[in-house]
Parts: C-alpha cells; sequence; structure tokens
C-alpha cells in the first residue's frame, strides 16, 4: 500500500452497454433457477448449499474486486449450466436405481457444486454495475437487472398455472443447463473486462482489502442490517404472491406486470430526482429503503393481525383484499433503490467485497428465519391469537363443552 490516494481509471473500453446490462440481466435469471420455489419447505440439502454458499462469498468478492468480474461472472454461469446438466444426468440414471446411499451422495455434491458456483454472482454484478454506468443511473440500472427475480417468479407462476411444467424433468434441465452456457459464451465477447489500473503503479498492482475501515464502518452496518431485513420482506412477498394463482389468467398478467414495473420505475424516480437536485443521492436512498422496509412491515403486521382476529371470512377471500395486500407488495419492491443499491455510492471499487459482506448476513437471516418459520408453524401462533383475542360465541363454547364430554364418554 502506498501513503498517497490510490487513484484508478478504466481499463479499456465499455462498448455496447445497454446489451451489457440485458445480459447481467438474463445471467441473474439463470442464477435464480436454483432459487424459485415458492413454498417453504426444506431438508439437509438446503442447509449444505447455503453453508458452502456462505462460506465462499468473501472469497468471490475478493476476486470480483482485484480479478476480472466479467471473466468470473461467465465461470460461474456456465457451471451453472453444467450443474443444471449433471441434475438431469442424476434424474434420468441415479433416481431410477434403488440404491440410498448413492442417491445421497449425489444431492451433496451437486449441492456443494450449487453453493459454489453460486457465490460469485452477486459480486460480480455489482462490480460490473458500478463499472459499467456513470452514478446517475445506477438505481434504474440495477432495477432493470434485479427485475429478472420478478421476471422469473412471474414465469414460473404461469408454467405451473397453465402447463405441466415440470422444473425437476430431465428435459427442462438440459434446457437451463444450455442456455446457461450459451451465455458465458456470448456474454465473454460481448461484455466488457471493466477491470481497472492505478495511475503511476505497476500494471499487476492491486491495493490490500481495508477490512479494519470496512468492518468499523458504521454505514457498512447499516448495509449488512438492512440487508438481513430485506429477506423478511422478500419472504411475505412470496407467500402472498401464491394466492395470486386463484385470480383469473388476465387479472394474475396485469398483477405481475405492474409489480415489475414498480421496481423499475422507482429506480428511475429516484435517479430522477437526484438528477435534478430535488434530492441527494442518500436521501434518495433512505427515502426508497423507508419505504420497501418499514411501512410494508407495519402493515402487514396489521393486515395479519385482523385475518387472525376477525377468523377468516369471505371478504378476505376477496380481490378487493388481494389487491390490498398486493399494493403493500409494490412497496417492498421499491427496496431496489434503496439501501440494496447503496454499496455502489460506498465504494465503487469494493463493492464486490461489501455485497458479499451484507449477502452474508442475509443468507445467514434467511437460514434462521426458515428453521424458525418450520420449528414454530405460523398457523399454530394464527391459532393462538384466534384462541386468545377472538370473540366467541357462547352458544359455540357450550357446543364444544358437550363435545369434549362425548370424547371423555
Amino acid at each position: 500500500m502506498t501513503s498517497e490516494p490510490l487513484l484508478y481509471k478504466d481499463k479499456g473500453p465499455k462498448y455496447y452497454v445497454n446489451l451489457q446490462i440485458a445480459g447481467i440481466f438474463f445471467a441473474i435469471i439463470i442464477f435464480q433457477t436454483f432459487d424459485k420455489d415458492l413454498a417453504l419447505s426444506v431438508d439437509w440439502k438446503y442447509y449444505v448449499k447455503k453453508l458452502v454458499y456462505i462460506s465462499l462469498l468473501i472469497p468471490a468478492g475478493g476476486l470480483a474486486t482485484n480479478w476480472s468480474a466479467k471473466k468470473l461472472l461467465c465461470l460461474s454461469i456456465a457451471g451453472i449450466g453444467i450443474v443444471h446438466l449433471l441434475t438431469a444426468i442424476q434424474i434420468g440414471t441415479i433416481h431410477h436405481i434403488n440404491d440410498y446411499k448413492l442417491q445421497v451422495i449425489s444431492d451433496l455434491l451437486l449441492n456443494i457444486l450449487i453453493g459454489a458456483i453460486q457465490a460469485p454472482v452477486l459480486p460480480c454484478v455489482y462490480a460490473l454495475l458500478a463499472r459499467l454506468r456513470l452514478p446517475e443511473r445506477r438505481a434504474t440500472d440495477y432495477s432493470i437487472v434485479f427485475s429478472a427475480k420478478s421476471f422469473i417468479l412471474a414465469l414460473y407462476l404461469i408454467l405451473s398455472r397453465w402447463s405441466s411444467y415440470d422444473h425437476n424433468s430431465v428435459y427442462a434441465r438440459v434446457i437451463l443447463g444450455l442456455m446457461a452456457v450459451f451465455w458465458s459464451i456470448v456474454f465473454h465477447y460481448l461484455g466488457s473486462n471493466c477491470d481497472l489500473e492505478f495511475v503511476d503503479q505497476a500494471p499487476s498492482f492491486k491495493p490490500q482489502i481495508p477490512w479494519r475501515s470496512i468492518l468499523s464502518s458504521l454505514p457498512v452496518w447499516t448495509l449488512i442490517l438492512s440487508h438481513a431485513a430485506s429477506y423478511a420482506a422478500e419472504l411475505i412477498t412470496y407467500r402472498y404472491m401464491i394466492e395470486f394463482r386463484t385470480l383469473n389468467a388476465g387479472i394474475m398478467l396485469t398483477v405481475l406486470l405492474i409489480w415489475v414495473l414498480a421496481g423499475i420505475g422507482s429506480g428511475w424516480l429516484s435517479d430522477s430526482f437526484v438528477a435534478r437536485h430535488r434530492l441527494t443521492r442518500l436521501k434518495a436512498r433512505k427515502i426508497f429503503n423507508s419505504l420497501s422496509t418499514f411501512v410494508p412491515g407495519a402493515a402487514f403486521v396489521f393486515v395479519y393481525a385482523i385475518e387472525c382476529i376477525a377468523r377468516g371470512g369471505d371478504f378476505f377471500n376477496s380481490f378487493i383484499w388481494v389487491l390490498m395486500k398486493f399494493i403493500i407488495i409494490l412497496l417492498i419492491n421499491f427496496r431496489g433503490s434503496g439501501f440494496m443499491i447503496n454499496h455502489m455510492d460506498l465504494s465503487p471499487y469494493y463493492v464486490g467485497i461489501l455485497i458479499a459482506i451484507t449477502q452474508m448476513a442475509n443468507q445467514i437471516a434467511q437460514a434462521v428465519m426458515t428453521l424458525f418459520a418450520i420449528l414454530i408453524p405460523i398457523e399454530g401462533i394464527k391459532t393462538s391469537i384466534q384462541d386468545k383475542w377472538s370473540p366467541v360465541p357462547a352458544s359455540y363454547q357450550e357446543e364444544h363443552k358437550l363435545d369434549k364430554v362425548r370424547d371423555l364418554l
């Protein structure tokens, strides 16, 4: 390290920027093909994958920072394609062999691979986005790229409603695998390396990562807590998105389209306020983070309490009630313009490290919350609240006592 401030500049041209943004969008779609299940059902394979993923995030962030984010992203997406192809082979062969040990070993190895090859994706994507555009377009580009998560969710909802599509079929896995490998080849030639070189330094010079400064920074800890809290909002989103399956096809498509546009529109709105000097970038991040975290959180607690106390009813299955919850979900999609993008504002160069640290907190919170939801079912809490607070007619109490007497007899 030198005692003087380090100056760096772009190394190589950034051609076809819009095309590269589209390429990163499809990379997130491929990344999400392993995490699209709406049901809250996990097993030991889930935790194996999460453990490997969490343990490799920091090394992946370091490589995305001081090596080549583009090359690492191409290798990671190609690896996802290879795992899809290996899964197709497993489904077509090992699952038909009556050997439990062989199935367990193959599942273990595949989930270790999944965790390892997924770890570099987000650090690389953040590093590329931070170096592709000027700060004035960060929220818009991020919202476009990460609307891929909404897109893949909408796609699976539509496929599950209108067809017999099975993502665990050999055919589906082969298609996903070939798509991922094809993407990595195309992006290798069309994407910019987005590497940085330091002025007045040797060509191979890379600065040491300032771990002490990063871990003692209050804004960094704000990002960590924000990322950990974001999973709670995402879990609520997925849970209530299941309810939209009961709507007719036209309404469901409209709902999903508005949901995607809400995220992209919030990014454009945030950048517009900053560009016109109506808000500073930090204030814009704080406002949209509050709209996407605290407001929906309080609203969902209120909605859930009403559902518990009222013991359900026709109104709570009506379109108006579902629409009200959907409006709350729209606010959750504003998080792409809040602290989820603030990593790039804090340090464009070390953004891969920052997202690796905050993603670790997010994944740990996800694993803990999932385990908590399994050990303490939500329906049990709901029943307890209803028994304590819901008004029960006296006639119902008398009938319930008679039922208990009949059971004893």
